[in-house]
Parts: structure tokens; sequence; C-alpha cells
């Protein structure tokens, strides 16, 4: 339960966020009587002017966590091509619509940028432009998220396609 607070905290800001909780604890018709979880998710959604449906569809009602693979390539103008692919842990959920924070880093980890990439379908192509040539990428790299990660690759670049020769068998 804490870590879906988290994770809300994440998604809709220390702002909106707080507002809502400000907003929930104040709210007279739940003083000294019950707390239901509807009433908790419309000053929620009412503070960051959002729904959260699909949110607590996933945390909430239903099971399991999401298990991500990225895979990513220089691209064009110097920038950086990341394939998000996601799993579930549990067939409860088919797909954790939310977004996950990246940190990419160069050679030696002397630098590095963060980026919150708003993952709404599997297979998703994000196109990011750093200002450094990436060697590395890192998944919720603060814990923001209850997930796990499968496996990061990075696609060389092929310079030209003179070097590839297909043979038949």
């Amino acid at each position: 339960g804490a870590y879906i607070l988290h994770m809300l905290r994440w998604i809709l800001g220390d702002n909106d966020f707080y507002t809502g909780m400000q907003n929930y604890f104040k709210d007279p018709k739940i003083a000294n009587n019950f707390a239901r979880t509807h009433q908790f998710v419309e000053h929620m959604e009412n503070a960051a002017d959002t729904s959260l449906t699909e949110f607590i569809n996933d945390w909430y009602y239903g099971e399991g966590f999401p298990v991500y693979s990225v895979q990513f390539a220089p691209a064009e103008s110097n920038s950086l091509k990341i394939t998000l692919s996601q799993t579930s842990s549990h067939n409860s959920v088919d797909f954790f619509e939310m977004p996950v924070p990246i940190r990419i880093y160069n050679f030696g980890k002397t630098d590095s940028m963060d980026f919150r990439l708003n993952h709404s379908f599997n297979n998703q192509e994000f196109i990011v432009n750093p200002e450094f040539n990436v060697s590395e990428i890192k998944i919720d790299p603060e814990y923001w998220m209850v997930s796990k990660t499968a496996e990061i690759v990075k696609v060389p670049l092929i310079e030209s396609t003179d070097e590839i020769v297909i043979y038949p068998n």
C-alpha cells in the first residue's frame, strides 16, 4: 500500500499529490468515519485534474508488477532511439501504463541525464536527445516503481551496409 502511494506521488508530482492528500484529510464527510478508496481517488484526481482509473485498476485491483526490457541505439542527428518493452508478472494486468524513469550514462559514468518516458503500449519507441554518447541505461534508478528489469541491450550502429554479405546455404 505504501509503495502505491509512492508511485502515485511520482505520477502526479509533489504539488498535486500533497494537495490531494490535504484535501482528503480535511474532507468533513470522511472525518471520524470510514475511509473508502474511491473517496481518496476522487480527491487525488481532482487535485491533479486527471483520471487515475487505469492506475487504480492495475496497481490496486490487479496483481503483479511490470518487467521491463530496453534496447537502445544511436539514431539520426545525435539522438538516441530507446525501445521499451514490458511483460506482466501476473495475468490479471496485461499492461501497466505509466511513466518510466530512465537514466542514461556516458562511458565511465562521468555524465548522466534523466528522462521520463510515458509508456503506454508494448515495444514503444522513444527518441531522446542526450548531450553525449550513451554507453549505459538504467531503468528507475531512484526506485519510484515496483518493477523488475529483465534486460538492457545496446544495439551497435552499423555505419556501412557494405560490410554485410549474405551467402546461400
